[in-house]
C-alpha cells in the first residue's frame, strides 16, 4: 500500500488517520476555506481517499510506489487537479522485482500520477522505468531532484529551473541540464559511469553559483567550458578518486580564466591533489579554501600570495603537507587557520616551533582541533 504524506509536521496534530475519518477531513479544509490550522496536518491514507482534495497545498509525498498493485488508485488521485499544491516528492523504495516488469507498471503508474504543471518542488526517487512520462511542461518548477533512476534517460521539462539535483542516475541525464539559463544550483552525485561533462552544457549554465561533485570515480579533469561560468560562486569536489585539478582531458595544464566570481573552494578526498592547481591561484575573490583528505598533497605554493581575500583557510587529514610556504605571511585577511590531523605540520606550527610559526602568527584564529566527525568518519 502506498502512503501519502500531506503537508510538513507542525506537532502531533493528527498521528494516525483512519479511511472513516477522511471526510471530516476534507468537511473540515471545505476546499473552498482551508483553516491555516490544517495545512501543517500529518495525514496517512490511500492514495484513491485523495480525490476530492483538490485545494491542498504545501508539500505531498508519495512513499512506496514500488509495492503498489492497482494503478488505477493513483488515477483516482487526481494529482493534476490539485493546482495549489507546491510540492511533490515521488519515492519508489526498494523492491527486488524483474526490472522490465517493473518498468512497464512505473510508467503506467507515473501517467496515473501526473502532477500539476504549476509546481515548484519535484521529487522523483527510485523510478525503474527507462523513459518519462512526465513531459508536460512546469512552468513553475524550481527544483528538481533526481535519484536512483539508473534507466531513466529523461527529465520533466523545466525551463525556469533554480536547483537541480542528480543522485546515481543515467549519464545521460547530464546532457538534458542544456540550455537552463536560470539554474542556479547544479549537484551531481553518485554517477558511477560519468566520464566527462559535455563543454555545450557547462557552457549554457550562464546563472550557475554552485556546483558540487560528489562520488564519480571515472570524471577525470574539469571541462574548459567552466570558465564561461562567470556567476559561480561557490565550487565543490568530494571523493573523486581519479580527477586531476590541474590538468585538462589533453593532460595540457588546465587554464580557467574566466571564474572571477568565485569565493569558496571545497576540496575532500582527492587523491590526485598535490598542489593548489594554477587556475585556482588566479582566482583573486577567493575568500574560503578548505582542504580535507588529500593524503597526496605535499606541498602548497609560494603563489598562495596571490589569494589575497582569502579569510578562513581549512587543512584537515593532509598528512603528506609538513610545511608552509613563506608566502603564508603575506595573507593579511586571513582570520581563521585550522590545520588537523596533519601531525607533522601541527608540530611545525605550534606558538613555540621555530619552523613554520613566524609564517601564521599574524593570524588571529589557529585552531589543531580535530573534530569528532573528521576524525572517525573522514
Amino acid at each position: 500500500m502506498a502512503e501519502a504524506v500531506l503537508g510538513s509536521i507542525a506537532g502531533e496534530i493528527v498521528a494516525n488517520l483512519v479511511p472513516r475519518a477522511l471526510e471530516d477531513v476534507r468537511n473540515l479544509w471545505d476546499v473552498k476555506h482551508e483553516p491555516e490550522v490544517l495545512r501543517d496536518t500529518l495525514l496517512l491514507c490511500k492514495l484513491g481517499e485523495l480525490n476530492g482534495l483538490d485545494n491542498i497545498r504545501g508539500s505531498l509525498s508519495i512513499e512506496n510506489l514500488g509495492h503498489v498493485i492497482e494503478v488505477a488508485e493513483f488515477k483516482a488521485a487526481n494529482l493534476i487537479g490539485k493546482h495549489s499544491l507546491e510540492s511533490l516528492e515521488l519515492q519508489w523504495g526498494c523492491l527486488d522485482t524483474d526490472d522490465a516488469v517493473i518498468g512497464d507498471k512505473d510508467e503506467a503508474l507515473v501517467d496515473g500520477l501526473r502532477p500539476p504543471s504549476n509546481l515548484q518542488s519535484l521529487t522523483i526517487d527510485g523510478y525503474k522505468d527507462h523513459s518519462s512520462t512526465l513531459t508536460t511542461p512546469f512552468s513553475s518548477l524550481l527544483r528538481l531532484w533526481i535519484g536512483y533512476c539508473e534507466n531513466l534517460k529523461l527529465m520533466p521539462l523545466a525551463t525556469h529551473l533554480e536547483e537541480l539535483t542528480l543522485s546515481k542516475v543515467n549519464p545521460k541525464l547530464i546532457n538534458q541540464i542544456f540550455g537552463l539559463n536560470k539554474l542556479k544550483s547544479l549537484y551531481i552525485l553518485e554517477m558511477e559511469f560519468l566520464e566527462c561533462l559535455r563543454e555545450e552544457c557547462l557552457q549554457s549554465l550562464t546563472s550557475l553559483e554552485f556546483l558540487g561533485n560528489y562520488h564519480c570515480p571515472r570524471l577525470a579533469c574539469l571541462s574548459l567550458s567552466m570558465q564561461y561560468l562567470s556567476n559561480l560562486a561557490h565550487l565543490s569536489f568530494q571523493y573523486r578518486e581519479k580527477l586531476d585539478l590541474s590538468k585538462d582531458k589533453s593532460d595540457n595544464i588546465l587554464d580557467l580564466q574566466g571564474l572571477e566570481s568565485l569565493l569558496s573552494m571545497d576540496i575532500l578526498d582527492v587523491p590526485k591533489l598535490a598542489s593548489l592547481p594554477q587556475w585556482l591561484l588566479q582566482v583573486r575573490n577567493l575568500e574560503w579554501l578548505s582542504i580535507k583528505k588529500c593524503l597526496n598533497l605535499k606541498a602548497l605554493p609560494e603563489q598562495i600570495e596571490t589569494l589575497q581575500s582569502l579569510q578562513p583557510l581549512e587543512i584537515i587529514r593532509c598528512p603528506s603537507l609538513t610545511s608552509l610556504p613563506k608566502a603564508m605571511r603575506r595573507l593579511t585577511m586571513l582570520i581563521h587557520l585550522k590545520i588537523a590531523g596533519c601531525p607533522d605540520l601541527e608540530e611545525r606550527c605550534k606558538k613555540e616551533a621555530v619552523e613554520d610559526w613566524y609564517k601564521i602568527a599574524h593570524i588571529p584564529h589557529i585552531t589543531h582541533k580535530l573534530e569528532y566527525y573528521y576524525e572517525h568518519y573522514l
